[in-house]
């Protein structure tokens, strides 16, 4: 996997994981499934807002959330 950037180590980052996975988990997704889209899909959004290091160092979970999907 060679999605996300340092700025997924900010406060709420693992909370957004979870609930992505349990979200996948809860529309029927398999286990191992949920737990590699999620991982996918919350490393995408986190590229999506990379600008840059300052871009990265700014990153808030909301910011994740908004940008999952």
């Amino acid at each position: 996997n060679t999605l996300g950037n340092s700025g997924l180590a900010t406060a709420g980052s693992g909370d957004v994981l979870a609930g992505t996975i349990a979200s996948l988990i809860a529309q029927g997704n398999s286990l191992n499934n949920s737990l590699l889209y999620g991982v996918m899909i919350h490393g995408n959004a986190a590229d999506k807002l990379d600008t840059g290091e300052d871009a990265r160092r700014k990153m808030m979970a909301s910011d994740i959330v908004e940008n999952l999907f």
